[in-house]
């Protein structure tokens, strides 16, 4: 498994400025409008983007875990390919990503359509 760079977990969404992201040391990771240029946002979608940023880290660590178990489970090719692309996205893993289970390196191009490399 790649190490992750990101900030890690738990991250949160700020409960006066519900638009900015923190992690749990304090410091800010994202903020999901920007005053000028995000106006036409209605508030409820920025503040959904910022509680989708905020699950961000669990929701990669959820799928890094369903990834290493899918040989044991029923999902289809295109469902598993979806699966290992956001991982590949979120990792910035340049299209390349081994996965933990087989040990196989597929190539993703991040439409969710994966094949093994030879």
């Amino acid at each position: 498994m790649t190490k992750s760079l990101h900030t890690a977990a738990p991250w949160q969404v700020d409960f006066v400025d519900t638009d900015m992201v923190y992690a749990a040391n304090g410091l800010r990771v994202a903020t999901t409008h920007c005053d000028g240029q995000d106006d036409e946002m209605p508030w409820e979608e920025v503040e959904a983007n910022a509680s989708l940023v905020a699950a961000a880290p669990e929701l990669l660590e959820a799928l890094e875990d369903v990834e290493c178990n899918l040989a044991r489970c029923d999902l289809d090719d295109d469902t598993c390919a979806k699966i290992r692309a956001a991982i590949t996205k979120a990792k910035r893993l340049d299209h390349h990503y081994k996965c933990r289970q087989c040990g196989c390196t597929h190539h993703v191009d991040f439409i969710g359509h994966d094949k093994a490399d030879a």
